[in-house]
């Protein structure tokens, strides 16, 4: 393991405190669920390599993945009267990913693995919302309509476009300063 240089060792300090301020300041002036933020800036990093310049399409997919997963439910809820549980799952699950998959040819600047993350947690957070266990569960609990799908949607949706715009910019204007005074010759 090499020793860092100054300059990789003051942007890992930046960066570390623009972070946990993202962390503590949030919680403290709002209820709002996080999660969307932090992964708009973990994909800012990991596939936009932080560029500001990719800042939207990594928030457009991420807003794009929440709509799928808010859309597939929402079919879910529909057609698993009619079909029941399985066939509901398989036809909703087939096209949100041929949405994401073959659109993605099309539009790969909104729809790409982001999006698919998006959709994975935005799944994960419509299932633990409403409380149960199988699917089969969502479609006969009888007060699951007292939790909106679309409202919780359209919280994460937001709180990815103005959280993330806020996070990627922090970490992206930190890092191009830190880079600017100290030198761009990091190995980050």
């Amino acid at each position: 393991m090499r020793k860092p240089n100054q300059t990789e060792l003051i942007l890992t300090i930046a960066m570390t405190l623009v972070v946990f301020l993202f962390n503590i300041l949030p919680p403290l002036f709002t209820g709002l669920p996080l999660w969307p933020m932090f992964l708009s800036v973990a994909f800012f990093f990991l596939i936009a390599h932080g560029d500001i310049k990719k800042i939207p399409s990594v928030l457009v997919s991420g807003v794009a993945g929440i709509a799928i997963a808010w859309g597939m439910f929402s079919g879910m809820e529909g057609l698993t009267p009619l079909l029941g549980e399985r066939y509901a799952l398989w036809i909703c699950l087939g096209i949100a990913l041929a949405l994401i998959i073959v659109g993605g040819t099309a539009l790969p600047f909104a729809l790409n693995n982001i999006t698919f993350a998006y959709l994975i947690m935005g799944a994960a957070e419509l299932v633990s919302g409403l409380h149960i266990n199988g699917l089969e569960a969502v479609m006969s609990l009888p007060g699951h309509a007292s939790y909106n799908m679309l409202a919780e949607a359209a919280t994460w949706a937001a709180v990815n476009l103005v959280g993330g715009v806020l996070m990627c910019l922090g970490c992206g204007l930190t890092m191009r300063g830190v880079l600017k005074k100290f030198g761009a010759n990091a190995h980050t």
